[in-house]
């Protein structure tokens, strides 16, 4: 399979202690799932929302739309449940074309929950940091593979480790590191198929707690829905976000709650930021393999527990209801195959009325007032909506929540504006048809009175 399909022997390749010690440090040190699947056999965009919404609209890196209704969503389910939470990224102001949440309509709702590294880091240092946070790498830091250097994400991600580490939250924390997808990399375990679908690739699920068991790998079947399962588990028993979390295993067995671990600082010699927002020097970290093995806090022969295991339990077991009973994407009309139809049969209605013979008796008559109207005020209805979406200037919530305002608006200014031009346009058709007219009698040198009587002249 070396070079198969023209990519050359690198479709082989795979990353080194010399390149990676922090993370086998970590996997060590704390717990590895060697079972965990992204939920797509695709790209970034599906498996990345399933994080959020246990569902995707989209197949792979397109959109939106499809958008998910934000009430669809975890975020919405934390809420209602009066469960506090952050999403940090490195700027929420910064091109929407990085910020994952893009995809869920009415996250404006939230916007006070949407927050930067900055806060993150603030905000464990003094405690208040919400009970379930999402933090974002940017695509610098996301170790998504080459070209980019996975240095900088391990120095990132080893600064929001220590940070958390150091903290007084600590005690009462776990971090779940994972990656949204493969990143193109092979891999020898074949994903397994779930009701008759496949999974993704494999990817690595790190668990760090001051409850992780040391040196654990967990066998246990797992995807991203695993993780929102967990978060419906632990905070009182919250109903499943949907019929897939229902269904997924809750990744338990990485716990020992017997015992509490001291935190695992990392020291200079790992690859170390002064602050969340700073680069590694990478001429300093040629070579880590060095950093690894670190010595275990617990001699291994001496751990309590088992270093394999697996659970099978999931919240359907555990006689949970479902908080979003079905799921489905939203596409506002403006984007829809029938929108399209609907302008093409105006645009024709527009042309045929264009093409009525015209006198001033018709140019008054009701029926074409009237299709002025309405034709004049769908399509600028039409346009309102596509211009205040597209470019941001309007954002409302819910999956139906734009159309009153926009078509209503849109037929209000239509109601104005469209009769007045379409008037104009028409006496202006009238003007050049009764000059030419007049012209070709002039030319001609007919009788007045004849070329009268064959002029197509307004009724006096």
């Amino acid at each position: 399979m070396v070079g198969y399909g023209g990519s050359g022997p690198q479709s082989l390749y795979y990353y080194t202690v010399d390149q990676v010690a922090p993370l086998w440090d970590l996997a060590e040190e704390y717990g590895l799932a060697d079972n965990y699947f992204t939920p797509y056999l695709s790209e970034s965009a599906p498996n990345h929302l399933f994080l959020y919404a246990a569902y995707a609209p989209v197949i792979d890196d397109y959109g939106p739309p499809p958008y998910i209704p934000v009430q669809e969503s975890v975020f919405a389910e934390l809420c209602q449940y009066h469960v506090s939470w952050g999403g940090y990224y490195v700027d929420p102001r910064e091109s929407p074309s990085f910020l994952d949440i893009k995809y869920f309509y009415g996250i404006s709702k939230y916007s006070s929950h949407i927050q930067t590294w900055s806060d993150f880091i603030s905000e464990v240092m003094n405690g208040s940091l919400p009970a379930v946070s999402w933090v974002m790498p940017d695509p610098s830091t996301d170790m998504g593979g080459p070209p980019g250097n996975i240095l900088y994400g391990e120095a990132w991600l080893l600064y929001i480790i220590n940070t958390v580490e150091e903290s007084p939250i600590w005690n009462s924390t776990v971090i779940f590191i994972t990656w949204d997808e493969f990143g193109g990399y092979y891999d020898h375990v074949p994903p397994p198929i779930i009701n008759g679908k496949p999974l993704g690739v494999r990817v690595p699920l790190i668990v760090i707690s001051p409850y992780a068991k040391e040196d654990y790998v967990s066998h246990t079947l797992l995807t991203h829905a695993s993780l929102i399962a967990f978060i419906d588990y632990n905070w009182g028993g919250l109903p499943a976000l949907n019929k897939y979390v229902l269904e997924s295993n809750i990744p338990l067995d990485f716990f020992y709650f017997n015992m509490s671990r001291e935190p695992i600082i990392f020291s200079q010699e790992f690859p170390l930021i002064g602050n969340v927002y700073l680069l590694p020097n990478v001429s300093n970290y040629e070579d880590l393999s060095t950093l690894y093995p670190l010595t275990p806090q617990i001699p291994l022969d001496e751990l309590p527990y088992p270093r394999y295991g697996y659970s099978n339990i999931t919240l359907a077991e555990l006689g949970s209801t479902v908080y979003v009973s079905e799921d489905f994407a939203y596409v506002p009309v403006i984007y829809t195959p029938l929108f399209l139809w609907l302008i093409i049969a105006l645009t024709i209605d527009l042309a045929s009325a264009s093409l009525l013979p015209i006198d001033k008796g018709r140019l008054n008559a009701l029926p074409v007032k009237v299709l002025g109207i309405v034709n004049g005020s769908v399509i600028t209805a039409s346009v309102t909506g596509l211009i205040t979406l597209t470019t941001g200037f309007l954002n409302y919530l819910g999956n139906t929540g734009e159309a009153p305002p926009l078509l209503l608006g849109g037929y209000l200014i239509g109601l104005v504006l469209f009769p007045m031009i379409g008037m104009a346009l028409t006496r202006i058709r009238w003007c050049i048809h009764y000059c030419s007219s007049f012209n070709h009698c002039s030319s001609t040198s007919l009788p007045t009175d004849l070329c009268s009587s064959h002029s197509v002249l307004p009724n006096e």
